[in-house]
């Protein structure tokens, strides 16, 4: 499953580091690179037609699709021949209002949705086989101003959730939550186990005025990711943050056991890349221009993260073969992903296009999605080869 941002904070047990050298990061797995197979996308074709796809999941010769903004979930044969969606709009029996995220439980597909606080359990057809509701109002928890509500992300093959715990905007804004949990649920979604705490510095970008306060996502964020991965029974911890100096740096890498253990952690090291300020001077005059009437461009300035050097990971994906798939800045390293394995071992570097996001892995199969120079998608699947596309 892919990222979301968040940091823990908990103790290794094991540090294993990536050999340094002259590679800008580790430089210690198999030179690999992506070609592509199958592709699927065609603006003239309804059937065909994608929008900005958030997650995809590969199971029993099918792929399955989630779309933000859509609330049905696409499905093509591996070949690229579409099938049935599932599910749509609304709030009856296998129906979605917020599809949060999508995966497979042995051979039925189940979904998580926040808004209607159920998960529902569909065969490969689309079949509605079963609804299992959360809680309408779980159990809060904390104490005082640190109060927190569950919000699953994931299904575990012990049948527990994975997901964080959420709390009011305005206390993040106030200063008075500076981190949230992240939590190992029972199915009815209620607290079974608090894995760590993640933070929520340089996360959003709170706008406040006298009549309102707005959130919106740092530009140039470089909170930690963190990574469900239900198949393995961990949860990943990307810590990303931008070097405050142009010497040799290092991401470090966390896997925590649902049973809320260490199973390992790695640091894989890195040449930081300056941040031209001319970037940052055109995403604050956008930000100024576009938010004038409601905030003043000081207001825009002083809340603006813009750190010396760019953030080196952008994206990470869970295997469903228990591997790791790190994306870097396309400046530090245009397109290449380091590949960790289930011990944290760099296993590979995986070249592919500047425009190609992996969204699921396997072995050496990967689909991902490739925009074109309009930022259209088209889903294509990969294999994983050591010759050149």
């Amino acid at each position: 499953m892919h990222a979301v941002r968040t940091w823990l904070r908990v103790a290794p047990a094991l540090v294993v580091t990536a050999a340094c050298g002259s590679e800008p990061h580790g430089g210690a797995g198999e030179r690999l690179t992506l070609v592509a197979e199958v592709r699927i996308g065609d603006e003239t074709r309804p059937e065909y037609q994608l929008s900005v796809i958030s997650q995809v999941v590969a199971h029993g010769g099918a792929i399955y699709l989630a779309q933000r903004g859509g609330e049905e979930i696409r499905v093509f044969g591996t070949d690229g021949t579409a099938r049935p969606a599932i599910g749509r709009l609304g709030a009856g029996p296998g129906e979605f209002q917020a599809l949060e995220a999508i995966g497979f439980l042995g051979d039925s597909l189940w979904t998580i949705d926040n808004d209607l606080r159920r998960i529902s359990f569909f065969d490969a057809s689309g079949a509605l086989l079963a609804t299992v509701p959360f809680e309408p109002v779980p159990d809060a928890i904390g104490t005082g101003v640190m109060i927190f509500f569950p919000y699953p992300k994931a299904v575990a093959p012990n049948g527990g959730l994975l997901g964080f715990g959420g709390t009011s905007g305005t206390l993040v804004a106030d200063g008075k939550v500076t981190a949230q949990p992240l939590l190992h649920m029972s199915r009815a979604g209620r607290d079974v186990d608090t894995l760590g705490w993640a933070s929520v510095k340089n996360d959003d970008l709170i706008l406040r005025s006298e009549r309102s306060m707005s959130f919106h996502p740092q530009p140039f964020t470089d909170a930690p990711l963190t990574v469900y991965a239900p198949l393995a029974q961990r949860v990943f911890v990307v810590e990303r943050p931008s070097a405050v100096e142009g010497t040799p740096s290092n991401v470090r890498i966390t896997a925590l056991a649902t049973t809320g253990d260490t199973a390992w952690s790695v640091r894989v090291p890195y040449a930081p890349s300056p941040l031209d300020p001319s970037i940052v001077d055109s995403v604050r005059s956008r930000l100024t221009k576009g938010l004038a009437g409601r905030y003043p461009p000081d207001e825009v300035d002083r809340k603006l993260y813009a750190p010396a050097f760019r953030t080196p990971i952008t994206d990470a994906i869970a295997g469903d073969d228990g591997t790791l798939w790190l994306r870097w800045d396309d400046v530090t390293s245009a397109g290449r992903y380091t590949v960790l394995d289930r011990d944290g071992r760099v296993r590979s570097e995986v070249n592919a296009s500047s425009r190609t996001q992996v969204k699921w892995a396997n072995g050496d199969v990967v689909w991902g999605v490739e925009l074109d120079e309009n930022d259209v998608p088209t889903v294509v699947r990969y294999r994983v080869s050591s010759s050149k596309p």
